[in-house]
């Protein structure tokens, strides 16, 4: 995988913002976010906060924090795991889900930066009648 350059980052996360449908990961640290939804999703059963911390590399504090915000969007739940209660395991909602899959159409048709930092998707550039 190549890496992104910094303007195809910004524009990325400029189409997070201008979504409405993902528009609310925009907000804070949205790059932590998506890093935890990412493995979330490839991850159905669901993940410990432990195993999330290890894999998306989150400080506890920080995951804490982008767990509660999560949850307050409604994108994931927590469950109590039946053989541990003290083992909380963190699912996708429907919504989480759904959004997840947005995030990775505007990934795979990521916007292009055209001069004077306007943006636009490039399914937009297309010549009349193709």
């Amino acid at each position: 995988m190549t890496r992104a350059s910094p303007g195809q980052v910004l524009a990325f996360l400029h189409s997070l913002a201008s979504d409405k449908s993902t528009a609310s990961l925009s907000h804070g640290d949205p790059l932590k976010i998506l890093r935890i939804l990412g493995h979330l999703s490839l991850n159905a059963e669901g993940l410990t906060v432990g195993d999330i911390a290890k894999v998306a590399r989150v400080h506890p504090t920080a995951l804490g924090r982008a767990l509660d915000r999560m949850w307050k969007m409604g994108i994931i739940t927590e469950l109590y795991s039946p053989g541990d209660r003290r083992v909380t395991i963190v699912q996708l909602t429907r919504k989480g889900a759904a959004i997840t899959e947005r995030v990775e159409q505007l990934y795979r048709n990521p916007p292009e930066i055209i001069p004077y930092g306007r943006i636009r998707h490039r399914q937009d550039t297309a010549p009349a009648g193709e």
